[in-house]
Order: C-alpha cells, then structure tokens, then sequence
C-alpha cells in the first residue's frame, strides 16, 4: 500500500503530469476566456443590432411623417399604428415631444428619457439641423430600455421630438445560454484534456524513456556505447546526438585516464627498481668507499629522474585543472629566445651543434607568462639538440604573421615519420622509448609544451620529414 502511494506521488511530481495537467489547464483556461469573451461580443452585437433597428425604424417614421401634413393627433395615431404590432423580440414605444419639450403623445407604458430629449432639443436650437441621439434607461423593473431620440418637422414646419424605444426580449437569456453551454461543457474539456493529453505526453515522452533506458545500460556497462538515434532529425535526436559526443568524449578521456596511468606507473617503476636495485646491491655485496659513491651517484641520478618526472606530472595536472594561472605581462619575444639560445649553446656545442637564432625584425612584444614561454621553448630546444646528430644544425626562426607570431625550431634530425607525428603530443608517448629512456626524458616534454601554447591561446604545428629532420612552429597571438 505504501509503494502504491509512492508511486502515486511520484507520478504527481513527474514532468509527465506537470505536462498532462499543464495542457488540460490551458485548454480550460481556453475554453473558459472564449466563452467569457464571445458572450459579451453576442451581447454586444445585440444591443448595436436593436440600436440600429430602432434608429432605423425612427428614420422611417420620420421620413413619412415629414412628408404629411397632419396635427399632432394625427402624427399620434399613425405612430400608435406604426409601433402597435410586435416585430420579433423588438416591441417599440414612442414618446411623441412638442417644440416646446412637451409630450404630445405616447405609448402605454412607455417611459421616456427627457434627458436626451432635452439634449436634443438644445443641440437642435444651436444648429438647426435634424439631431439624432442613442441611449439607454433602466426601468422600475431592472430591465435596460435602447432609446433613440430625433428631432424632425413636418411638412407644415412644425418642430416635433420623437423618441423611440426598445427593452428587447431574449438577450439576455441567449447569453445566458451560451454561458450555460460553456460552463456545462467544462467537464467534458476536462475529460478530453486529461486523456488528449496522456496519450500525447506517452508518444513525447516515450522517445525520452528509451533514452533513460539506454543511459541506464551504459552505466552499468565499460563498453563505448552510444544512445539511440531515431533519424527524424528532432529536438530528441539533437539532444541524443549531444549526448553522444559527451560520450564519446568521456570515453576518451577515460582511455586516456587508463593508459596515462598505466605509462606513469610503468614510467615510475623504473627509477625505484633501479634505486631498490642499487640499494639491494650495496646491502649484499658491500664495497669500498669509491663503491659506495658510485652507487649513491646513481641512486641521486634515478631520484632526479623521478624527481623531473613528478614535477611534470604535477605541472601537467594543474594545467588540466585549471588552477596553474598565468602570469600575463608585456614581453619582447626576441630577447626572451636569445637569452635561451645563449643557455643552450654549451649543450650543443658537446655535440659540435650550430645552435642559432634568426630574425629581421628587432621588436616582437606581447603579452605572455615569461616562465611558462621560457618552460614551452626549453622542451623544443633541448629535444631538437638532443635527436639531432652531431655536426647538424638547430636554428630559431621569428616571423611575424596575421594577429600574432611565429616561432620556428627547427633541426637536422633524423625527423618523425608521418604516422607519428600526430601521436607526439599525447603524454607518455615516444618515437625511439629506449633512447628517450637513456636520455632521461620520459614522452612528457612536448604535452607540456602543447598545454603551454594551448594557454597562450596558441597552438604548435609540426613538420617533419624522415632523415630530413624537423620543424616545429609555435603559433602565439600578439594579444
């Protein structure tokens, strides 16, 4: 019993019911404002249709009556023929007024407004001119009466007031049935809301469910899995294609993740073997003075490697996530790369390398983290003296280009074949591993340099030819 509350409650909170109800409120909602509103239109239309009856009747009488020569008994008797019968749901009184505002004759029962005849009387002696006037009256029983009043003369040039009017019969209670109607047919709304509505929210949402459905397999699966796309090209197969690339991404950052931290402990391994290598043998073997020195030496040797190795993890870690801030200043970009070019020329001249920097230009500022540029431009310097043979040539090349710089490292290495060259970014990752691993460096160098640039809102492009050697170019805008 409990569970079926639950659920219940559940169902209430639920986006289909929201919808359900939603869309039978606004439908009532609807329904109810045009009912309201075409009642007062009928109404209205109703009372223009008697106004315009009665002036149209007024109009008649005073046309015939203008052209007859008749007293005011006479005039008196043909409007008691005139309005006498009932036409439709419009019975018509008359009051019949004087020059002097005084009634000559008039209907049983008619009540007259001499508000609007005085009206027209004191229009009609300032202009002079036939005057016609609409209004309205409430008699001893609550109904409105429609009066149309008019002056004329006769064909005499008696001046005559004539005022017609109405209290139509029925109005009121077709209005009143078309409310009725309205309010009786809330309930049948409310029916066909509710079901309408259910059975459409169950099609819109049914797509939605199937989505739910195939989020939850992929979460309980390790496999890349996508959700289904339908091809009707609807917001539903948007939303399923968006969250595919969401997917496909987090996919690959988890197969990075994975084999990140398979190299990094593999990477790491290495130097504690060879430390816990080092010290088993001091422990077994014993040894002089000159023994233990060596081994020592190479115990510092391995701990700096690892120590190199953890910083960079470290460096790269932070520059994921996003807390390694730049510190931005106006730099001179030449004088940065000759200051380095001049730290790097020993190491290259063990090697007989000719180590060079080549510009026309004096002046390339910008702003930049000097550190993080002097760390980005150290990776591709050191890499190119380290893979280039001795006697070759490593040269740094400025150019100015559209909204930015470019900076050209290039070498006379034994190059990257073209297969490689798109994987050299990525952590860990090493053309020659056992030459890397000789050499100290552990596939790191260019991942850092490429976060750099990345940064700097830069980017690193690399062009190389096997036995030809290489050229990477860091793209950097001047702002």
């Amino acid at each position: 019993m409990f569970w079926k509350i639950r659920n219940k409650f559940n169902f209430l909170h639920s986006i289909r019911a929201r919808l359900v109800f939603g869309y039978t409120a606004i439908l009532l909602a609807g329904i109810i404002a045009v009912t309201i509103y075409f009642s007062f239109q009928m109404k209205a239309r109703l009372i223009d249709v008697t106004k315009q009856y009665l002036a149209s009747e007024l109009r008649g009488a005073i046309d015939f009556l203008g052209n007859e020569e008749s007293d005011e008994l006479g005039i008196s008797n043909f409007l008691s023929k005139h309005t006498r019968k009932t036409k439709g749901s419009r019975k018509i009184g008359y009051a019949l007024f004087n020059s002097k505002g005084l009634i000559a004759a008039r209907s049983e029962g008619f009540l007259e407004n001499r508000k609007s005849v005085e009206n027209v009387i004191s229009r009609f002696n300032k202009e002079q001119t036939s005057v016609i006037i609409e209004s309205t009256a409430f008699n001893p029983d609550k109904t409105i009466a429609y009066l149309v009043t008019q002056s004329f003369r006769d064909r005499a040039g008696n001046i005559f007031y004539l005022q017609f009017g109405s209290v139509p019969f029925g109005h009121q209670e077709a209005v009143n049935i078309f409310l009725k109607t309205g309010l009786w047919m809330i309930p049948i709304i409310l029916l066909i809301g509710l079901t309408s509505g259910v059975i459409l929210t169950g099609q819109f949402l049914f797509p939605i469910s199937r989505l739910i459905k195939a989020s939850n397999e992929i979460v309980h699966s390790d496999a890349a899995q996508e959700l289904p796309v339908r091809g009707t090209g609807d917001e539903l197969d948007k939303l399923a294609s968006a969250f595919n690339n969401v997917l496909r991404k987090l996919y690959q950052s988890y197969q990075k993740i994975i084999i990140f931290t398979a190299n990094a402990s593999h990477e790491i391994r290495l130097p504690i073997t060879a430390i816990k290598g080092e010290a088993e043998v001091i422990l077994e073997r014993g040894g002089d003075i000159e023994d233990y020195r060596e081994i020592m030496g190479s115990i510092v040797v391995e701990m700096d490697r690892l120590t190199i190795m953890i910083n960079r993890l470290l460096y790269l870690s932070r520059g994921d996530s996003g807390l390694d801030r730049l510190d931005m200043k106006k730099i001179e970009l030449r004088g940065l790369l000759s200051k380095m070019v001049e730290f790097y020329r020993v190491l290259a001249e063990r090697k007989n390398i000719t180590l060079s920097l080549l510009t026309q230009q004096n002046n390339f500022y910008m702003q930049a983290d000097t550190s993080k540029l002097e760390e980005l431009f150290s990776n591709l310097i050191e890499n190119a003296i380290r893979y280039t043979p001795e006697s070759g040539s490593v040269a740094l090349k400025i150019s100015e280009k559209e909204n930015g710089y470019a900076v050209a490292v290039s070498d006379t290495g034994a190059g990257i074949p073209g297969k490689e060259q798109e994987k050299i970014f990525e952590r860990f990752y090493r053309i020659d591993k056992a030459r890397s691993r000789e050499d100290g460096g552990a596939g790191l160098g260019l991942s850092i340099a490429a976060m750099i640039a990345r940064s700097h809102k830069g980017y690193i492009d690399v062009e190389s030819r096997p036995r030809e050697g290489s050229i990477f170019t860091v793209f950097l805008p001047h702002e």
